[in-house]
């Protein structure tokens, strides 16, 4: 009995690691449930020499989000400011500031410009690109379907700009509507690509990478600190049921085995518009074995266009 006792243990304990680093943030957030005064900056303030702040325009759980002046390059931009009390959790200032300006080198139109990253007195600022519009979380707010046409176009630029990341080795690894955000003439332009990690192998690989994303939209793998290419393409496919049906295929509490059972309603089922090739699409998208999944976002664009 001890030892079948142990095994579970040491079973469950695996399959829990993909959330001890979430856990260390959440804890070190909850003991200051607001940023510290000494992270904020004021309106006015002028960073590096260049960049002068307006306005706050979003805070969430590790960031503080500003408007900013680009006043070499006339320009407006956006300015992340990584919370103080983050680094308590472990984040590592040269891994974080090393990937930055990795990801800095992509440039495709439905990707979120990274213009540069530094470190000012122990803290870490990101500035990209000042995009006018909504995020496709604020879309999708109450169960708020997005209609097929928009859908389709969304879907596409999305993969294509995943599609060019993986390309360059570059996986995103926590894609969701809140890090898509859509401009005021329609266009779809992905951001925070500044967490992804570089694979180290070919894109087509998987590689063991530490665990890192958000339980709704991430792939089963990923929970298990595994990433690849295909990981970003099963997140898409939790976009894509999201955006048809209102709601997410995976609702929780447990997650992973939710997904490794594929225990989801058919988009059909749950809507008389949508036809049983919709399904089909679905269903690879979200298979919990990666060898079974679209391997190109260009794959699932092609499939979905194919019937609707």
């Amino acid at each position: 009995m001890s030892l079948l006792l142990g095994f579970l243990l040491g079973l469950l304990s695996a399959a829990g690691l993909f959330i001890l680093w979430q856990k260390r943030v959440r804890r070190a957030l909850a003991s200051e449930p607001s940023a510290a005064p000494d992270a904020d900056v004021q309106p006015g303030t002028v960073l590096q020499g260049n960049y002068r702040v307006e306005r706050e325009v979003g805070r969430g759980g590790m960031s503080v989000v500003y408007e900013a002046a680009d006043l070499a390059l006339d320009r407006k931009v956006a300015i992340k400011l990584m919370r103080t009390d983050v680094s308590k959790a472990g984040l590592d200032p040269e891994m974080f500031l090393n990937e930055a300006r990795l990801v800095a080198g992509l440039r495709h139109p439905n990707i979120v410009a990274i213009h540069t990253a530094f470190k000012d007195a122990d803290r870490l600022f990101l500035v990209f690109e000042y995009v006018s519009g909504k995020s496709l979380g604020n879309l999708l707010e109450k169960g708020q379907r997005i209609s097929l046409r928009s859908t389709k176009t969304v879907i596409r630029q999305v993969a294509e700009a995943l599609d060019y990341a993986h390309r360059n080795k570059i996986i995103h690894r926590d894609l969701k509507p809140g890090n898509i955000m859509i401009t005021q003439d329609g266009t779809a332009k992905v951001m925070d690509f500044g967490i992804a990690h570089v694979a180290r192998v070919t894109a087509a690989t998987a590689n063991r990478a530490e665990a890192c994303g958000t339980p709704e939209y991430m792939a089963p793998e990923q929970e298990l600190g595994v990433v690849s290419r295909e990981s970003d393409l099963y997140a898409l496919g939790v976009l894509l049921y999201e955006m048809l049906v209102g709601r997410r295929p995976f609702e929780g509490p447990d997650y992973l085995a939710e997904k490794q059972a594929m225990r989801y309603r058919p988009p059909s089922q749950a809507l008389r518009d949508i036809s049983a090739g919709v399904d089909e699409v679905i269903r690879r998208a979200l298979q919990p074995e990666v060898q079974h999944r679209f391997h190109t976002g260009q794959e699932l664009v092609d499939a979905l266009e194919a019937v609707l």
